[in-house]
């Protein structure tokens, strides 16, 4: 009987150690890899507001600056064209506050990299100007925090009197990054 008992359990281990084996010989792993791959924010700041300023003229004309698009927070541009009228003599000077927007997300730090000249349309590639000079009241870049607003003042002053008529162009080019300028 008691051989019997030894036997029936050794057996009762043997199946144990057998159905244990048999359950760890099945073993595995379930993975999840992903990847992301997001596209950088565009570029959404935008003139909202155009105001003209008052002319100074050296003579009886009056200088005049309009905006050829109508901005809005609900019609903003990232381009819009100044018209620059009845400038004539050294000292003529119109200015424009122009109201920009940071729609981004982000703050973003924008500044004005270039101001070009040219004699027709899109050839505005010369720094040097010719018959008037086009600054603004940015020196150094400006942060605009997100959703936020800033004006930029533009003036443009005539260096030289016309004796005939002329035609030129400018071109302010603004740019702005996410990233701060080192000082």
């Amino acid at each position: 009987m008691k051989r019997r008992r030894t036997i029936i359990t050794s057996l009762l281990l043997i199946a144990a150690l057998a159905l244990g084996i048999g359950y760890a010989a099945i073993t595995g792993s379930l993975i999840v890899d992903g990847k992301v791959v997001a596209a950088a924010q565009p570029f959404n700041v935008h003139f909202i507001a155009f105001e003209a300023g008052t002319g100074t003229g050296v003579l009886s004309n009056i200088p005049e600056v309009s905006c050829d698009t109508t901005l809005s927070e609900t019609n903003p541009a990232k381009s819009i064209m100044l018209n620059v009228r009845n400038m004539a003599s050294d000292g003529d000077t119109v200015s424009a506050t122009l109201t920009i927007k940071n729609d981004n997300d982000c703050d973003m730090y924008v500044s004005v990299d270039t101001i070009l000249y040219g004699e027709t349309a899109g050839t505005a590639t010369s720094a040097t100007p010719n018959y008037f000079t086009v600054t603004t009241d940015w020196t150094a870049a400006k942060k605009i925090d997100k959703g936020a607003t800033a004006t930029i003042k533009v003036t443009i002053e005539m260096d030289k009197s016309c004796t005939e008529d002329y035609t030129g162009y400018f071109r302010v080019t603004l740019n702005g990054t996410s990233v701060a300028p080192t000082p």
